[in-house]
């Protein structure tokens, strides 16, 4: 199954998420440091962002801090290992002061000791490299989810995919030399980062060479599943081809719920992404608001492949 955590944040643009203080806070330093073209301070804030989002949007993290608040010891140190476990906050949790309740009980320096042996096994400077990776990745995109002005948006677009460039061409380097890491050395966020930059660079030759790489990877367990399925149906949108596993969606501009690229084999297609350990089509889809429903897509197939050629039409495809 997806990290959703991860499925969360690529398909950032059809969220209607939570935005607490310190998210707001740096949402809006972000934008004033964009316009006054203070690249420096714009980097430091850019990197806060995807932090502050899963802290605003996880209910583990919310549950613990009110738990930690409330005296409810046991239920916020449960709440911080299933944190832990995803290898989330691993190297900032101790800073945190939502947590100072929780120092001087013994299950703190407990929890620490298990982050620590945790961390222990992993590269951690590669793992600390694809975490400030992750962080501009997801932080570029959170700001333009919540970007208005449709200037400032079309700035911030620009800069999200030079960001991605960038995030692909260190990444590149990380797999040409060790290969495609699994989560056992590099954490899950880590592992999931290679994929990111793959997924999200605008550029299909370096997502062919390295197609090849993550298939292998999934097949030793050192990649999910879903990453290939996700990369798979990009290279064929890319190429204007019909998609396998309904993993991409597009915003034609005629609605508010984007459609779903069409399907090379609809009425396979929760067989195959079981296959990947993906859930239903049904499922995926009711988490942005499309109802799936095989005989209606076959019905409105038409419409649905009329809006894909304008599509293929605007990529020059």
């Amino acid at each position: 199954m997806k990290n959703p955590v991860l499925f969360m944040l690529i398909c950032l643009a059809s969220l209607s998420p939570c935005k607490g203080q310190d998210l707001e806070t740096a949402v809006r330093n972000c934008e004033t440091y964009f316009i006054d073209g203070d690249s420096a301070r714009f980097e430091q804030w850019l990197c806060q962002l995807y932090p502050a989002f899963l802290k605003a949007n996880l209910p583990e993290y919310g549950m613990a801090v009110q738990a930690a608040s409330a005296g409810r010891f046991e239920e916020a140190f449960a709440n911080l290992y299933s944190l832990a476990d995803e290898d989330l906050f691993l190297d900032s949790i101790t800073e945190d002061g939502n947590f100072t309740a929780l120092h001087p009980l013994p299950q703190w320096q407990e929890l620490l000791d298990y982050i620590r042996e945790k961390t222990a096994r992993y590269d951690n400077p590669v793992r600390l490299n694809l975490q400030r990776i992750q962080n501009r990745d997801q932080g570029i995109r959170i700001l333009y989810m919540y970007i208005e002005d449709a200037t400032l948006r079309k700035a911030v677009h620009d800069l999200m995919e030079e960001i991605d460039r960038q995030s692909a061409v260190e990444v590149c380097a990380i797999l040409d030399r060790y290969g495609w890491l699994g989560s056992d050395r590099i954490g899950t966020e880590g592992n999931e980062t290679l994929f990111l930059a793959i997924q999200h660079v605008a550029d299909t030759t370096v997502q062919q060479r390295y197609f090849p790489m993550l298939e292998k990877a999934v097949a030793d367990g050192d990649a999910e599943g879903w990453h290939l399925a996700f990369l798979t149906d990009r290279l064929l949108m890319n190429r204007g081809e019909k998609q396998v596993y309904g993993t991409q969606k597009i915003f034609s501009g005629e609605s508010a719920v984007p459609y779903l690229v069409p399907l090379r084999d609809p009425h396979s297609v929760d067989r195959l992404r079981a296959e990947l350990g993906m859930e239903p089509l049904a499922e995926d889809l009711a988490e942005d608001g499309i109802k799936w429903d095989l005989e209606d897509y076959l019905r409105n197939l038409p419409e649905t492949e009329r809006q894909y050629e304008n599509f293929k039409r605007s990529r020059g495809l």
